[in-house]
């Protein structure tokens, strides 16, 4: 967005949901723009969407994709919590190893409608490249959740909410996960 500080003052920002609610609403031109993730930023090009920018290019650090959970949950399903972090390391180790690299590309094009081989080939790049992408140990990025807060602080719904990275994070399962 630093890049752009014209699209404020051009489109108002409005909430539109999660990042396949706003790619359907992109394709049906609803929007003017909108944040996507990899591999829908790949697809929108073939759909004719034209990238404004790149996190990456404006932002030091940015937390991406997390999975996350309210703060009863965890306490009462901890088992099912900390196995399903591992088996996401799992996941992710198996991913980084490029001798699986057909395989993933197999499993992209049969779970994401519109995905060709090609499409899946730049976004297996994309994900698994040296910036940007999935972090090979699951780790969430300290600096990349601040960055997120402040940015919703400055343009979301926080409004001058406390912004304290620790009120919005617990390590507790992640580190139960990796021992």
């Amino acid at each position: 967005m630093q890049s752009l500080p014209w699209f404020r003052e051009v489109s108002p920002l409005v909430s539109a949901g999660g990042v396949l609610e706003r790619w359907k609403a992109m394709l049906k031109k609803e929007y003017a723009g909108t944040l996507l993730v990899t591999s829908f930023d790949i697809l929108g090009r073939t759909k004719g969407l034209h990238p404004l920018g790149y996190a990456i290019n404006d932002l030091a650090h940015y937390q991406g994709v997390v999975g996350a959970a309210g703060r009863t949950w965890p306490r009462s399903h901890s088992h099912e919590l900390v196995g399903y972090i591992r088996a996401y390391g799992k996941a992710l180790n198996w991913l980084y190893d490029r001798s699986h690299r057909t395989s993933a590309l197999k499993v992209l094009e049969a779970h994401i409608p519109g995905m060709t081989p090609g499409l899946a080939a730049k976004t297996y790049n994309v994900l698994l490249g040296s910036t940007g992408g999935f972090t090979p140990d699951a780790a969430l990025s300290a600096a990349g959740i601040q960055t997120v807060l402040d940015l919703r602080k400055r343009y979301g719904t926080m409004n001058g909410a406390e912004s304290d990275r620790s009120k919005f994070t617990d390590s507790t399962f992640y580190d139960r996960a990796e021992k």
